[in-house]
């Protein structure tokens, strides 16, 4: 860990890259160094990454606006061999959504084994009916996403477990993806699969963003 720190955390000229970039000027460097610090004591894989690729990801919760704090949960610090890599988890993305403005809220869940599930469209608008029946351990089977506009409407996107099978494929092709997705966070991967394909339906602000 002292290979790492003090290149990133003691460079001036990285703390003003830092603080300049802030899209909410409310994150506070000194906070967020010390959340790294905090997930470097607790995971040595982290520690094994490149200086450089751990201020890269500082930089980028700087400029997506998203906090680092464990408690959080809305970005994580990944580590692929000697890269640290900073990835926006499902509550991020959600954060994000809800600061633009244009939804009102989000549900994103998984759907069992057991469960009992329908989707059906009626009148050119697509409806669920989910009963949890599920036993522990059971095996996800799909996931959807509902979404409510600010303006009323509402989008649902659904994904069967073949289509969430093919992304995690897809991530697993390589060890950067895999090695979450072969985790104990492959569930919120699976939830945030569906947030990402939901998304594309969803307005923006006036600048053309969700974020």
């Amino acid at each position: 860990m002292s290979q790492n720190l003090p290149a990133v955390f003691n460079d001036k000229g990285f703390v003003s890259r830092f603080n300049s970039g802030r899209s909410i000027k409310t994150m506070k460097w000194a906070a967020e160094k010390q959340y790294v610090t905090q997930l470097l004591q607790r995971n040595t894989e982290l520690t094994r990454c490149s200086s450089e690729s751990i201020g890269i990801s500082l930089l980028d919760a700087a400029f997506s606006g998203l906090s680092l704090a464990p408690s959080l949960g809305h970005a994580y610090l990944i580590p692929y061999g000697p890269t640290c890599t900073f990835s926006p988890g499902y509550k991020g993305l959600l954060h994000l959504v809800y600061r633009a403005g244009t939804i009102k809220s989000v549900q994103s869940v998984l759907v069992y084994k057991g469960d009992e599930f329908t989707v059906w469209t009626e009148d050119g608008e697509r409806h669920i009916k989910h009963v949890e029946k599920h036993t522990s351990g059971a095996e996800v089977i799909a996931a959807y996403c509902i979404a409510k506009y600010a303006s009323g409407e509402h989008n649902i996107e659904v994904m069967d477990k073949s289509q969430l099978d093919a992304v995690e494929a897809q991530a697993t092709r390589s060890d950067r993806g895999g090695m979450v997705w072969r985790s104990a966070w492959k569930g919120q991967m699976q939830r945030k699969a569906v947030i990402r394909r939901a998304s594309a339906y969803w307005p923006r602000d006036d600048g053309g963003r969700m974020e």
